[in-house]
């Protein structure tokens, strides 16, 4: 057999894994297939994505795959097969967390489930998700009337399924406990801890580098020794790979005297006669920005373990050559472009991070030649400026570094804020980002120009959480790259 027709045979097989069970529990009639041979590519992509990155260390091969399985779910919305990828997109997310500690990860993951649960309340992965909904809120967001409540929706209304008995046992209940009155339902739902003790709990197997925790739900009591036997297993699996990962990577990074800190260079965006966006009040890009960067340079240093430069410490005009021209002879490790967004859509809201990249994102370019205002040869030098960065290898880490930034703003803002809106890591040519020779991002804290959030990035209460947030970001990047130890708050 050549190797087509072998590849032919895996996804067939592949297919045929994940159709039967659905027709066997008689729901492939309420949902018409949908494209389960696209499917079974794109789990087949997937499984090889694990096998060679379990940890999820190249961010941005996996954020591919994840707008691959995204897409994938558009396409095939109100299909078994749609139903089927959402399901996997969330396992992604939540898979991310557990290696990186996003907690934006868990968040999306979560509210995944929810989708999966709300839009195919007939699929047979409805149960799946509620199982990992209420997992996710008891472990993660230490929400315990969330997670029962995830839990009853499974013992009310999938009582057949194959996640029924998991449900009763996280509950601490057995069948024949389950509480009939909505008075007695909401008393359990309500009650702190556990409902019986040890009934589950979450096992987290930290490694020596303490670089991820992988978070390991065990089921006490109806999880067999053999089953949490293998589960060790898989961690030791897991601990080892990740410690060749780390040893791979501190041989390929410039190691450090031990009397130097590490070197960052914030870059507050425009500045003298370049205003930036004008928002509410006719308040200025140039003026805020700078502010929460002084700000981050404060905090940084007062912690004792990074220099701090900036590009400017007052209002005046810097050529964008001049910034990354700072950096690189400064010999800086680190390399934030701090901005405030704006937009000719009066709802446009939200937070994103910027990595130095193509693309064919309208908004993205959008923004990107906003924020160059600069010559046609800047553009024209572009291209070639990009492939010698992703051949020098800091792509990779400017995706990593654009991640612990956005997760730590949107977590932050939505600790003190309601509807933050994470409009997530994007890649765009932004020639403020070119020719750095360190990882690099460029931010964007709120839409300046927005009638509730840009007041918010006015108050001194926002701008000091996006302060926290990006020094959080900062050294979370170091210690994900073992330059710097985790602190109390970080381990």
């Amino acid at each position: 057999m050549n190797r087509s027709a072998r590849h032919f045979v895996f996804q067939l097989l592949l297919s045929l894994l994940i159709v039967t069970p659905l027709l066997a529990q008689g729901l492939s009639k309420r949902l018409p297939v949908g494209d389960f041979k696209g499917l079974a590519r794109l789990e087949a992509k997937i499984s090889k994505q694990k096998s060679s990155d379990p940890l999820f260390e190249s961010l941005l091969r996996w954020d591919e795959i994840l707008r691959e399985v995204k897409e994938f779910s558009k396409i095939n919305e109100g299909t078994l097969a749609g139903g089927e990828a959402l399901f996997s997109l969330g396992r992604l997310y939540e898979s991310r967390y557990a290696s990186r500690t996003l907690i934006s990860s868990a968040r999306v993951s979560a509210q995944l489930y929810s989708r999966v649960v709300e839009e195919y309340p007939s699929h047979p992965k409805a149960d799946d998700s509620l199982l990992h909904l209420g997992d996710l809120r008891r472990r993660v967001f230490r929400d315990d009337a969330g997670s029962r409540t995830a839990y009853f929706k499974i013992v009310d209304l999938y009582p057949k399924g194959d996640r029924y008995d998991s449900a009763l046992s996280r509950l601490g209940l057995s069948s024949k406990e389950v509480p009939q009155t909505f008075t007695q339902r909401r008393e359990l739902i309500e009650k702190k801890g556990s409902s019986r003790s040890g009934v589950w709990e979450s096992a987290v197997a930290a490694t020596k580098d303490k670089k991820t925790n992988l978070a390991i739900e065990t089921e006490q009591v109806s999880e067999s020794a053999s089953e949490i036997s293998k589960i060790q297993k898989e961690v030791e699996i897991l601990s080892k790979e990740r410690k060749k990962v780390a040893s791979a990577k501190s041989k390929q990074q410039k190691v450090k005297k031990k009397n130097q800190k590490l070197l960052v260079v914030i870059d507050p965006g425009h500045g003298g006669v370049n205003n930036g966006a004008v928002g509410v009040g006719g308040h200025k890009e140039k003026d805020v920005v700078l502010k929460v960067s002084l700000g981050v340079k404060s905090l940084l240093e007062s912690r004792g373990n990074v220099t701090v430069l900036l590009t400017r410490e007052s209002d005046h005009e810097l050529d964008l050559e001049e910034r990354t021209a700072f950096a690189n002879r400064v010999e800086a490790d680190l390399f934030v472009s701090v901005h405030a967004n704006a937009s000719p859509k009066k709802n446009a809201q939200g937070i994103e991070t910027y990595y130095l990249d193509n693309t064919d994102d309208r908004s993205s370019l959008k923004l990107a030649e906003r924020e160059n205002a600069t010559k046609a040869k800047a553009q024209d030098d572009l291209q070639f400026i990009i492939s010698d960065l992703i051949q020098s290898g800091k792509l990779e880490d400017s995706v990593s570094l654009a991640h612990y930034l956005q997760d730590n703003m949107v977590q932050t803002a939505s600790g003190r804020y309601q509807e933050v809106k994470n409009l997530g890591v994007k890649k765009a040519p932004f020639y403020v980002l070119v020719g750095a020779h360190m990882p690099c991002a460029l931010v964007e804290l709120a839409f300046l120009d927005h009638p509730v959030e840009g007041e918010r990035l006015l108050t001194e209460d926002y701008q000091r959480l996006m302060v926290e947030a990006l020094a959080d970001g900062i050294e979370g990047y170091f210690i994900s790259r073992k330059l710097l130890k985790p602190t109390k708050k970080e381990s």
